[in-house]
């Protein structure tokens, strides 16, 4: 099972309610401890799909990277 914190789960939320009604995406980064797994940060990633981004998503590898080496 999967845990989810409540700041990752409302900063997810968020996110897609602000990129309504286009595709959207972000990574959860957390903990596992044996068969628990504990999701602590969510990452807003934004959508670098060219033209209708309704019905498509692209993420950018660097955008993801740079998340994580700026915070980790």
């Amino acid at each position: 099972m999967i845990e989810i914190d409540t700041q990752p789960w409302r900063e997810m939320v968020e996110h897609a309610e602000a990129t309504y009604p286009n595709e959207c995406c972000g990574a959860m980064l957390g903990t596992t401890d044996g068969e628990e797994k504990k999701v602590r940060v969510a990452i807003r990633l934004d959508n670098a799909a060219e033209g209708s981004q309704r019905a498509y998503y692209q993420l950018r590898p660097q955008d993801l990277l740079r998340w994580v080496v700026l915070h980790f």
